[in-house]
């Protein structure tokens, strides 16, 4: 499994396994499809692409490795009850980083691996934009409130020790990014080796509390000066944004 672009499928007939590849956003059908009918390419995933990956692998065992920022919310929500309802064995791994709501898909995963390296950001989901009158404020605020509570309680339902469910809703509030030793502490995650061609490496958003070496990091690969002890952690920078075509904004 190495370096494979945007959302992929690899399920061969003599293969033991499947791979699914989420690289890129989580986004609604009608977005995908938008993508998809004027030729603009797409390396998102929509429910019903997932749901047309997980029917073509059928019962045969699944690894979901993502490297993913997140994205729309009813859309991996969808994605999520598509994944509870799948029978065969299900792996999940992150690659680099799982934020937001791609965050939640790996927790949806029975089994979840985390190298090294590689992060879990979990927060409260945002909105955008609303337009309107303080009626349609209000619904869009009213339908906030409520996948909020419902991703809330998803994540509390993976908390190993009931006694740290006040301090994983706290991080979620506040938004947090957990390193593979600190989410292995709350939530059931195998801890793999570190994976030196995969450092958590995604698109820049506007997330408030990307940890400062991430940040760097990423200034660095966005052509920023880089000091000598970086230029190896660079380079590895460099070749995954090559490899998964993502461009820095």
């Amino acid at each position: 499994m190495k370096h494979r672009k945007g959302y992929t499928l690899k399920n061969q007939a003599e293969d033991d396994r499947a791979a699914l590849y989420i690289y890129g956003d989580i986004m609604s059908d009608d977005e995908k499809g938008f993508y998809e009918f004027w030729g603009l390419g797409s390396s998102g995933v929509s429910p019903k692409s997932f749901r047309d990956a997980l029917e073509a692998v059928g019962d045969k065992p699944l690894d979901i490795y993502i490297n993913s920022d997140g994205g729309d919310v009813q859309a991996g929500l969808g994605i999520i009850n598509i994944l509870k309802r799948r029978k065969g064995e299900t792996v999940g791994y992150i690659d680099g980083w799982a934020a937001s709501m791609a965050g939640l898909i790996f927790l949806a995963c029975p089994e979840r691996h985390m190298p090294k390296g590689t992060f879990l950001m979990l927060h409260r989901p945002l909105i955008g934009y609303v337009s309107g009158n303080v009626d349609d404020v209000q619904k869009a605020l009213d339908y906030l409130t409520t996948v909020t509570n419902e991703s809330q309680d998803f994540i509390d339902s993976k908390v190993k020790d009931p006694d740290a469910v006040e301090t994983v809703n706290d991080n979620f509030i506040n938004e947090h990014w957990y390193t593979a030793d600190e989410a292995a502490d709350y939530f059931d995650i195998v801890l793999d080796a570190e994976d030196d061609d995969y450092k958590a490496v995604a698109s820049i958003r506007n997330y408030k509390n990307i940890p400062a070496g991430l940040r760097r990091l990423m200034d660095q690969a966005n052509g920023a000066p880089v000091v000598d002890e970086n230029k190896a952690a660079l380079q590895r920078a460099k070749a995954l944004i090559a490899a998964t075509e993502i461009i820095y904004s």
